[in-house]
């Protein structure tokens, strides 16, 4: 059936019921019916990633502790030096994958076995979510 068949139908159905005066009032009831329930399957999407993304940062924190991370990086990635400080803001979650695998200087590489790539996002995904550490700068005068 064509789209201006089933559009004629129901036209003609309207007509029949004598509803043909309230088309307008239908039409925008229905579009206001269709952008409510887009909005609400956004939302819905949006709240499954927050959750999903909470859990990998659970996740990457436990593995960065266990996986031993936090020996050079300390806890919050921050590092003892400017080399060794990985968060916050770390580098790409590819560039540190690679780095991971094959990297440079004093650190030991993880092969996959060790730390799987989807480990590897979830220790990203933790990095990611650290905060900038508060500067004297932000600081409110009356706390200076």
């Amino acid at each position: 059936m064509s789209r201006s068949s089933s559009s004629s139908r129901f036209i003609h159905f309207l007509a029949e019921a004598g509803l043909t005066a309230q088309w307008p009032s239908f039409v925008a009831a229905i579009a206001l019916l269709s952008v409510a329930a887009s909005l609400l399957v956004a939302q819905s999407s949006t709240h499954a990633q927050a959750a999903v993304s909470a859990a990998h940062i659970v996740n990457g924190k436990q593995l960065y502790q266990t996986v031993g991370c936090n020996a050079c990086h300390n806890l919050p990635g921050e590092g003892v030096t400017v080399e060794r400080r990985i968060a916050p803001n770390p580098v790409s979650a590819q560039a540190m994958q690679a780095y991971v695998r094959n990297p440079s200087g004093l650190m030991m590489p993880f092969a996959p076995d060790v730390v799987s790539d989807r480990d590897a996002a979830d220790i990203y995904a933790y990095l990611k979510s650290v905060p900038r550490p508060i500067t004297i700068g932000s600081l409110p005068p009356s706390i200076k």
